[in-house]
């Protein structure tokens, strides 16, 4: 008989799989819908859907400052997907009554705009920090698969996903999505910051 762990992994493995065969095939990659989306937006739904895990692990305040608008070109709940990834990640790493910074950003002229999530956690040794986007490689204990499934997410919006970290001093995640330059609906994404949202 197979021991219940090794078929939960097998199980994970075959999910994995699904989910990172889009960048490969285009027979998959038809399913999710491209399209233009508020960056400021999709972190907003990703901080208000951890706002519960958040309070029960006693973290106890996030912090998104947005700019008015940032189109990015994307896939329908890619980049929401990998933000609760990195959110819970995040989450888990920090201690009660710590903070949990989510900030947008855009340089006038860039190509991208970024969403960066930091902790103030244990960070992550240096010596495990090639590994983290592995499958099945965990820092805490986990399953060792949410980093590398938003990666892939990331990378198949045409987007990039850097880890900084260091032991004792936090981690920094840094999504950076394609800007949408397309004339629509969307105030120029270089215009000052307009809005911030706190939860506690």
């Amino acid at each position: 008989m197979i021991a219940p762990s090794h078929a939960c992994r097998e199980t994970i493995a075959q999910a994995h799989k699904y989910l990172t065969e889009p960048a490969r095939s285009s027979r998959v990659a038809v399913v999710a819908r491209t399209e233009v989306t508020d960056l400021n937006d999709m972190v907003a739904t990703a901080v208000v859907l951890m706002a519960g895990p958040m309070k029960d692990a006693g973290v106890t305040t996030y912090h998104c400052s947005c700019r008015s608008s940032l189109p990015v070109r994307t896939k329908q709940g890619y980049v929401e997907q990998a933000l609760l990834n990195l959110l819970t990640n995040a989450c888990r790493a920090s201690r009660p009554g710590q903070t949990i910074s989510v900030t947008t950003a855009y340089r006038k002229g860039a190509s991208h705009a970024e969403v960066q999530v930091e902790d103030s956690g244990e960070g992550i040794p240096i010596w495990k920090m090639p590994h983290v986007f592995q499958p099945f490689f965990s820092t805490w204990g986990g399953l060792g698969l949410g980093l590398s499934i938003a990666r892939e997410l990331v990378r198949q919006v045409g987007g990039q996903l850097v880890l900084e970290s260091q032991s004792c001093e936090g981690t920094r995640a840094i999504v950076r999505v394609p800007i949408d330059t397309t004339p629509g609906p969307f105030r120029d994404p270089s215009q000052p910051p307009e809005r911030s949202l706190s939860c506690a």
